[in-house]
Formats: C-alpha cells, sequence, structure tokens
C-alpha cells in the first residue's frame, strides 16, 4: 500500500534535482491533491528533510500551494545553516516570489519562528542591496513588484520596503559634521543611477512616497543618527520624482526645523536641519542654487525678525562653524552675496560670517571671489 508514495518521493526527488521543469507536472499535482490525510502527513515528514537543490523553489512553491510543505518551517529547521538559509532566500528573490511572500508572512507573524525569519529577511536583504551596489551591471528581478500581487495586506509589504530602508541607511556610518563635507561627494555619485535594476527596485522599496518621506526624516532626526550617507541619497532619489505636494511638505518639515533649532539653541539639531535644505537642492540638479537661496532668504535672512538677538548670535556661530568643512561653492556663493539683516549689536557677526565665506570660497576656486552684489572678481 506504500508503494505509490514510495514512487512519488522518488519522483518529488527527481524534481528536486532537475534544472529544468519536467513533464506531466498537471498529472503530478493531480496525485498530490487527492491524498489522504494521513497519506499528505507521511509525505510532509520527508519533505522537510531534502536538500535544497537547482528545482527546489518550483517544486516547493507546488507543494506549499498543495498545503503539504511550508518554506518557513523547512528555512528555520534545525539542519539548515543561516549561510544556506540566506542562499535559499536569494534564490527566491528571483523566482518563486509566493514563496518569498510566504517567508514575509512568518516574519511579520506571532510564531516560534518569527524572529529567526525577520532576521534572515535582514540578511538578504543587505546581501542583495550590497551586491547591486558593488556591480552596476548586475540585474535581478524586481521582486517586490511580484509581490505586490501575492501580499494581499499591504502592510506586510510595506514592513519588507521598510526594512530595505533600514537595512541600507546602516550600511555606512558618519557623523553629521563629516556628511557635510562629504554631501557634495555622494550627490555625485548618485548610487541609485548607476545600477538599472537598483534604481527600478528602489522606486518600489520608496512607495508610497509620502510614507517613506516620513519615516526616513523621522529616522534621520533622531539623536546621534549616523546613517547620513544613503539616507541622504534615498532622500534625493524620492525628491526627484516627488508630488509638488510632497516637495512641500519636505520643506515645510525643513523649515520647521530650522525654527525649532534656533528656538533651542541645538548646535547638532541645526546641523541636520542644513542637510536635509541642502539635499533638498541637490535632487534640484541646475535648480541647486536658486533652491538654496531661496530656503536661505526664508530662514537665515529671516531670523532677525523671528528669534532673539542672542538666539541670532548663536545660530550664526553655528553657520560660521560650518562654513570651515563647506566643499560646495555654490552655497557659498548664497552666503556671500544674500542680506542677512542684523539685530542691534550684530552686524559684526555677520561680518565675520560673510569674510570667512569669503575665504573659504577662495580656498575651494583659488583667486575667484564675489563681491557683496555677487559679481566674480579676480583676488590678486
Amino acid at each position: 500500500m506504500f508503494n505509490h508514495l514510495q514512487d512519488l518521493l522518488a519522483e518529488i526527488q527527481e524534481r528536486n534535482q532537475s534544472e529544468e521543469i519536467l513533464p506531466h507536472e498537471e498529472e503530478f499535482i493531480e496525485q498530490i491533491h487527492y491524498l489522504s490525510s494521513w497519506e499528505k502527513i507521511f509525505l510532509e515528514k520527508r519533505l522537510y528533510s531534502l536538500e535544497w537543490q537547482v528545482g527546489s523553489p518550483h517544486l516547493f512553491a507546488i507543494l506549499q500551494k498543495e498545503g503539504i510543505f511550508n518554506i518557513s518551517l523547512f528555512i528555520t529547521s534545525s539542519n539548515i545553516s543561516n549561510d544556506d538559509n540566506i542562499l535559499i532566500l536569494n534564490d527566491l528573490l528571483e523566482v518563486e516570489h509566493s514563496l518569498l511572500a510566504e517567508v514575509i508572512l512568518g516574519a511579520a507573524a506571532e510564531i516560534p519562528q518569527s524572529e529567526k525569519l525577520l532576521c534572515l529577511l535582514e540578511r538578504c536583504c543587505d546581501s542583495a542591496l550590497r551586491d547591486l551596489l558593488n556591480d552596476p551591471q548586475l540585474k535581478i528581478p524586481n521582486y517586490l513588484e511580484h509581490l505586490e500581487g501575492l501580499l494581499r495586506d499591504k502592510e506586510d509589504l510595506q514592513h519588507f520596503r521598510n526594512l530595505h530602508l533600514e537595512v541600507l541607511i546602516s550600511m555606512e556610518h558618519s557623523r553629521v559634521l563629516e556628511a557635510l563635507k562629504k554631501q557634495k561627494i555622494w550627490a555625485g555619485e548618485d548610487v541609485f543611477e548607476a545600477n538599472k535594476s537598483l534604481k527600478e527596485l528602489m522606486g518600489y522599496v520608496t512607495k508610497p512616497q509620502r510614507e517613506s518621506l516620513d519615516a526616513l526624516l523621522g529616522q534621520m532626526t533622531k539623536t546621534n543618527f549616523s546613517g547620513w550617507k544613503y539616507s541622504l541619497g534615498i532622500l534625493r532619489f524620492i525628491l526627484k520624482t516627488a508630488s509638488m505636494d510632497d516637495q512641500l511638505h519636505v520643506k515645510k518639515y525643513v523649515e520647521g526645523l530650522f525654527w525649532k533649532a534656533c528656538i533651542a539653541r541645538n548646535e547638532q539639531q541645526f546641523q541636520i536641519c542644513v542637510l536635509l535644505a541642502r539635499e533638498m537642492c541637490y535632487a534640484r540638479a541646475e535648480e541647486k542654487k536658486s533652491t538654496y537661496l531661496t530656503w536661505y532668504k526664508a530662514t537665515v535672512s529671516e531670523m532677525s525678525y523671528k528669534i532673539q538677538p542672542e538666539d541670532f548670535r548663536t545660530i550664526l556661530t553655528f553657520l560660521t562653524d560650518l562654513i570651515r568643512v563647506e566643499e560646495d561653492p555654490d552655497f557659498l556663493d548664497v552666503h556671500i552675496t544674500s542680506a542677512v539683516p542684523a539685530p542691534p549689536r550684530c552686524n559684526e557677526i555677520v561680518h565675520e560670517f560673510k569674510q570667512i565665506s569669503r575665504i573659504r570660497r577662495n580656498e575651494l576656486n583659488p583667486g575667484i571671489v564675489q563681491d557683496e552684489a555677487g559679481v566674480l572678481i579676480l583676488d590678486p
């Protein structure tokens, strides 16, 4: 009476090892479908002892659909190492996305394996993103697009998108001042434009854009945040295609942060505000300088009307300190040529700020400075 089950197990082994989809698949599925309950239990116990091979993704997708196999239980079994699990998940990024969807559901469920599944997904995302960053020619399917039709609860899909953001942001760390110094270089690298697959994937990672922007800004304004390189890159990536409403949303957020930093005299908060404001400008490409000028006039040039003289002096001191690490002449040009009305007894600090801006501008482009009207002149 066990002969047909032994034959079925032999066929499963053959399909598991096959690089191609073997013929008579419909008949194979029909056999599985009409097994009795005890036969399915008998078969299921033996499935979890199989090795992951070239035919496994397609085979296991069939078996999972028939209800006698679960990929989450398979990859969390004790006989499979974490490194092997990452290889399995990497396969699922490219084929049989229904299995990947099941792992995502398992990681979000209240089951004993959920914590391990989440860790494995995190490592899988890290591996995939690093591969795409390191090899601009690498191509992988947009698995997030395929998952949209497989995960009915959009919250599960959003959690998986957010996991990509968290993993990417954590790949490189820097202090705020280092980020200010390297911001121009990072913007020039534009890592998400270099790889077509990565660019397409990031378009789905950052959907919907308003929620992604809010999550990103919330992370970047936390105390001691250090994932500046990729968080700024993600912000720039979103803003390039964001709606006018979303762009205005970010602009208002950053301006609000500016005035909070002024009132609190919080230097780190002010530095973060400057980073965000400048990234908005880099997202505008050719309009970078004019965008910065607009932001500067709405904030720095308005300080004397909205904050106390002591706050004014503190913030201008913060801004002067940032000039010493400034690498973008366009921002210095705005500092030099834009009026900054000063409250009583603050003219000297404004003069010093502009003078230091000119000196730094000349260090970046020796022999060229600007007068108060913005006219380029040679510095003898």
